[in-house]
């Protein structure tokens, strides 16, 4: 019989998406959060059909039962962060708002699903209704277009995005050089640091998702939020370099790589 911990692990509140290839969503949370010693408390928003390539198909869960679901989670466990993925759509993007509101000290990192082809007006929901109320969003370049697209420069965007309530934002795929990536922090009092990594030969499935996750797990550790990216930044740059390829597309992260002894090899 296993020994029980007496231990209280801290929890992080996940509402993301159920991705059934285990690279990014859901998974990715549970799996990150699991690694950096925390419990993870899964809400799903949507339903994917996909694989390690690409989506085939994914269904919206209705706002009522995401709603259910957060508030049956919120009313009994207590909660030391929040992570909030992909929520499919505007229903749930208010749906979410609204339960936020009722937690203010709850540590948010969001990792808005924005991309070139999505509606406006869900780019513009998420923008002013949870962007604001987030500790950290984490934001891609053209991400940042998106969601600031007066601005003609990274630093302007940012200014702007900040200016209509952004508290902080992490910025991935900044300039680098030819070998490495960089994500850029920015907050409030100004730029803060400059997380770099070797670029890695294919796209990592589940790369941001392990990210954000790990940001959430180490606020809820309690570190500083420049003290978590750092750690969160380092592990999701292990996990990606000993990823997988078990499917037929791209890689993913070993979450748990250090209890293979992938360190202890390299």
């Amino acid at each position: 019989m296993p020994a029980i911990s007496l231990a209280v692990q801290p929890v992080v509140l996940s509402i993301n998406a159920n991705d059934p290839s285990g690279g990014g969503g859901i998974t990715a949370d549970i799996e990150t959060i699991a690694s950096l010693g925390g419990h993870c408390t899964p809400v799903i928003s949507v339903v994917q059909a996909r694989d390690t390539r690409t989506e085939k198909d994914r269904y919206v869960i209705n706002s009522s039962l995401l709603i259910e679901q957060t508030r049956a989670i919120l009313e009994d466990i207590s909660i030391s962060a929040i992570k909030i993925g992909d929520l499919g759509n505007i229903a749930n993007i208010e749906a979410v708002h609204s339960i936020l509101g009722d937690y203010p000290a709850i540590p948010v990192v969001l990792e808005p699903i924005i991309s070139s082809t999505q509606a406006a007006d869900m780019i513009e929901a998420m923008n002013s209704l949870l962007v604001p109320l987030a500790t950290l969003t984490l934001v891609s370049l053209n991400g940042l277009r998106q969601i600031s697209p007066s601005g003609d420069n990274p630093v302007s965007r940012v200014r702007e995005a900040m200016e209509d309530g952004a508290r902080a934002l992490l910025v991935t795929g900044m300039p680098g050089d030819d070998e490495h990536l960089v994500n850029a922090l920015f907050a409030h009092q100004g730029e803060g640091r400059h997380y770099r990594q070797r670029k890695p030969s294919i796209h990592c499935h589940g790369a941001n998702a392990t990210l954000t996750a790990g940001i959430a797990i180490c606020l809820a550790h309690g570190l500083s939020l420049g003290e978590a990216v750092q750690l969160a930044h380092d592990f999701t740059g292990k996990s990606v370099q000993y990823g997988q390829r078990l499917g037929k597309g791209n890689p993913m992260p070993d979450r748990f790589h250090w209890c293979r002894g992938s360190e202890s090899d390299a």
